[in-house]
């Protein structure tokens, strides 16, 4: 076909064909596969796509977990194994995708063979994603592991141990790349617990898909708010993943708060490795300041403020290119509504779209005004800090060479 049409021509032709089918032609002829694994051309065909789709077409990838309300268990105590079960709590957690639009009430997709061996899950971490390609932490029999994973091509890639997964037991994660390129790395970032509360960061591991490696960094350069992370420090190493995001080739992380109440957005930078720091736009002295968050909206780093007293709201800035924020929404949820933090539609055309809903009822698609746009076949079980829904684009992006 190449010799009929022209190679750049053939290119662009390709270039311009949805994900699903490019997956079909890669076997068609050798030069197709070389050229669907070229950075340049994945990158395009991802935002020719971007652009093109409808504003209200959004994929998500969503964590239920919800704890179980018994588990029977039996134990041996010398050589006997008692009948009588021991009732103790279970955490279940499923990993789902959906994607929209679709019938009034979407169903999403259960995903079960992402894991070796279909074994159940206790704990599934999402640590962003970047053109296309997301990075996850699961747990299994209390062994934590991280994957990446593109939902397009069902690709998998596991990633290998850390060394110094067992020396640092506290960490945060970033994932990303450079800007506008596909060379993927996983940071790791270890911390020091010098007493309570106060925290400090003593090296820094970057592993790099195109090596396989990981590459150590001790002692890492921080700016001078960030040497030790202390009292206020926004870090749990049970749920790391509340406050991070990636954008624009930078990942950042909420770690803290200046002297002024401000939080400290820590920066790393995927084009040269290098940290720097942001500050947040408003203060946690301000009056219904509630659970706060980063996230991104429309190609822009975001700053979400969810207050539940006395009334349910969300306050949403956005950084504009000087660094400096803008008051975008000041939404007031209707009915008792909760709306999750992680869960915030890119729309261009009709504004911000949020997912949430109440405990025991289906998760609802609702517009910046509050109102019902729909609903999905996905009960939310009680707490919605169990409940985390991540946004992520089609792409052809490949994880092995």
């Amino acid at each position: 076909m190449s010799g009929i049409l022209g190679g750049d021509l053939e290119a662009e032709i390709l270039v311009r064909l949805p994900a699903k089918s490019l997956m079909r032609f890669k076997c068609v002829q050798r030069s197709w596969n070389i050229l669907f694994k070229n950075p340049k051309f994945v990158i395009r065909n991802m935002h020719i796509h971007m652009s093109n789709d409808d504003d209200d077409h959004h994929r998500f990838v969503i964590i239920k977990q919800y704890t179980k309300e018994t588990c029977p268990k039996t134990h041996n105590h010398n050589d006997r194994i008692f009948d009588k079960p021991i009732e103790s709590t279970c955490l279940e957690t499923h990993l789902m995708l959906l994607s929209l639009p679709q019938h009034p009430t979407p169903t999403p997709n259960l995903i079960k063979s992402l894991f070796p061996k279909n074994i159940p899950i206790r704990i599934i971490k999402i640590y962003g994603h970047c053109n296309g390609i997301l990075c996850l932490e699961y747990d299994y029999d209390y062994t934590l592991s991280l994957i990446l994973w593109n939902p397009t091509t069902r690709e998998v890639h596991f990633v290998p141990p850390h060394p110094a997964s067992y020396i640092h037991p506290e960490y945060l994660i970033g994932f990303g790349a450079k800007h506008n390129t596909n060379d993927f790395k996983v940071v790791k970032l270890n911390v020091n617990r010098e007493k309570r509360f106060v925290f400090s960061l003593s090296s820094l591991e970057i592993y790099n898909l195109r090596d396989k490696s990981w590459t150590i960094i001790h002692n890492p350069t921080l700016p001078p708010d960030q040497a030790t992370m202390r009292a206020t420090m926004r870090y749990y190493s049970k749920r790391p993943n509340k406050y991070n995001i990636l954008v624009n080739g930078i990942y950042h992380w909420i770690t803290g708060y200046n002297v002024k109440g401000f939080s400290i957005i820590l920066c790393f930078d995927f084009s040269n490795n290098k940290f720097h720091t942001l500050t947040g736009p408003t203060t946690r002295f301000a009056s219904e300041i509630g659970a706060e968050n980063v996230t991104e909206i429309n190609g822009s780093l975001a700053y979400v403020v969810q207050c539940y007293h006395p009334m349910i709201r969300m306050r949403i800035w956005v950084m504009d290119k000087l660094n400096g924020w803008t008051k975008l929404y000041n939404f007031v949820s209707l009915d008792s509504t909760y709306i999750h933090k992680h869960a915030i539609c890119k729309g261009k055309k009709n504004g911000v779209q949020f997912l949430g809903g109440k405990p025991g009822q289906l998760l609802t698609l609702y517009d910046h005004h509050g109102n019902s746009l729909q609903q999905f076949q996905i009960v939310l079980h009680g707490i919605l800090d169990a409940f985390l829904v991540h946004e992520y684009v089609k792409s052809i992006a490949p994880l092995s060479p």
